[in-house]
């Protein structure tokens, strides 16, 4: 058997989803012995997180720092990724995610852009526009287009994998 989870968190979140782990793995241990099969089950784990880089880049630059590190500016695919990213950028008032302009359906990571969260009258189809996310009084956590080249901080959005197995 092959048990597949998603835990996705910021740092922040981290040592909730490891309770989360234990309990999973508390009640597979509990449902395993039931099940007749060979002597292991296999469990893939993959962690999700969410980091805040403070140096100031422009986009591009932004990207290349996450690819470095196995990583991609950030996706939002829908409300509760949106709101982690709102708990993630505490001051700052505007931070690179990863949409592009290239239509503005696609995240740099290549994931199509389902969930929009754009200010009233935005995008405005800017030439060279990146997105970027704004936090303030107004628009907590709504998008504007930038300039690519403006310098800003940025979230990367990081995947790992942890193999383990079970014994019956």
């Amino acid at each position: 058997y092959i048990v597949s989870l998603l835990f996705y968190t910021t740092m922040s979140g981290f040592i909730s989803n490891i309770n989360l782990l234990s309990q999973t793995r508390s009640h597979l241990s509990r449902h395993v012995g039931s099940l007749s099969c060979s002597d292991f089950v296999w469990l893939y784990i993959w962690f999700a997180s969410l980091n805040l880089t403070q140096s100031h880049i422009f986009w591009g630059r932004a990207q290349l720092y996450c690819k470095a590190y196995h990583t991609v500016l950030a996706s939002v695919r829908n409300d509760q990724e949106n709101s982690e990213i709102q708990q993630l950028v505490g001051d700052e008032r505007f931070v690179w995610i990863g949409l592009y302009r290239e239509t503005w359906r696609s995240w740099s990571g290549g994931a199509n852009s389902k969930f929009q969260n754009w200010v009233d009258g935005h995008p405005r189809n800017l030439t060279e526009s990146c997105g970027a996310s704004v936090f303030d009084a107004n628009h907590t956590g709504e998008w504007v287009e930038k300039y690519c080249k403006d310098k800003l901080p940025f979230i990367c959005h990081t995947k790992s994998r942890c193999v383990c197995s079970l014994l019956k």
